[in-house]
């Protein structure tokens, strides 16, 4: 279950994460990201997927892949919206089948602004290099969305912006 939260926010936020235990400086750089009392209610949200996990399980049913992937998405929807920085609002997070999708508002820049081929590019690239990390970690939790992630960019409530990255890395707008 960590693996694949830490996967999830990882994407947005640029931060380690593997199968340890979240370690003292992780937990400060959650907290410097989405504040201490967002960091604390993920924590403890993990926790007790965790033990939901431990008890399905422990009772012989069954608990599969998707089962993880809804439980990840419920759980961060939990502690949304974040501002992740002066001009991005993560706002909403799904599954649709094997990609992940992510629901950023955009403030503070036009839509012209946003638009542009450049910034389009930039904004690509940024998300890019972080989802493509040629890394055991990177592909190990791949298999959860297998086919991807989308990043859907609003401003005013419409949607402006999609760009979709399929597992092998290639943008499309």
């Amino acid at each position: 279950m960590r693996k694949i939260i830490c996967f999830i926010v990882l994407v947005m936020f640029q931060f380690g994460c593997d199968n340890s235990p979240l370690e003292k400086n992780k937990i400060d750089r959650l907290v410097e990201n989405i504040g201490a009392e967002k960091t604390g209610k993920l924590l403890q949200l993990i926790d007790q997927a965790d033990d939901e996990k431990f008890n399905t399980l422990k009772n012989n049913k069954p608990y599969d892949l998707n089962d993880e992937k809804k439980a990840a998405i419920s759980i961060l929807k939990q502690i949304l919206p974040i501002k992740f920085n002066d001009n991005l609002i993560w706002f909403d997070i799904e599954a649709d089948s094997n990609v992940l999708v992510y629901k950023t508002a955009v403030e503070g820049i036009t839509k012209e602004d946003l638009l542009t081929s450049e910034n389009i590019k930039k904004i690509g690239k940024a998300i890019t290099e972080i989802y493509c990390q040629d890394n055991a970690q990177m592909k190990n939790v791949k298999k959860y969305f297998s086919e991807g992630v989308e990043f859907m960019f609003y401003i005013e409530g419409q949607k402006l912006l999609l760009l979709k990255i399929p597992t092998d890395c290639k943008i499309n707008r």
